[in-house]
């Protein structure tokens, strides 16, 4: 077990898993320190985690699951979580770096990107936005004599 002051473990994961901040204890009602074991203690071959409670790495990929609108699989090969023959991993610790970088650089920590901010359900998120909408109402609007 390693000692950590929760506050820390706080800015960091909770500008990506919001609701990691939920689950830890508070660092304003307490002065001690949080005992929990570290994921990078307990699982294989997780750098950009491996700080984060290890109890909470399920909660952690199922939501990047969820953002992604994929299953375990699209990281992983087989059951060998540690493996790294997919390939995804690689990506997957470079967005955790980023959208940690963006939420404490442009949002002071404050949780505001997350993987769902651009993917949406999608394992590769869209570059642009669609105009259908758009364009079919300036249709109406132009049939109206309005526009």
């Amino acid at each position: 077990m390693h000692s950590i002051q929760p506050v820390l473990l706080q800015s960091r994961w909770a500008a990506v898993f919001p609701w990691l901040a939920l689950v830890m204890p508070n660092a304003a009602c307490s002065q001690t320190t949080a005992e929990f074991e570290r994921a990078g203690d307990r699982f294989e071959n997780v750098s950009a985690l491996g700080d984060m409670p290890a109890d909470q790495m399920g909660k952690v990929m199922n939501m990047m699951s969820a953002a992604l609108g994929v299953n375990c699989s699209y990281c992983h090969a087989d059951t060998n979580f540690a493996q790294e023959q997919v390939g995804h991993k690689d990506v997957a610790r470079e967005m955790l770096e980023m959208t940690l970088s963006i939420n404490r650089e442009r949002f002071g920590g404050k949780t505001t990107v997350t993987c769902h901010t651009c993917h949406r359900g999608q394992p590769v998120p869209n570059p642009s936005v669609s105009l259908a909408t758009t364009c079919s109402f300036q249709r109406h609007l132009i049939v109206r004599g309005r526009c």
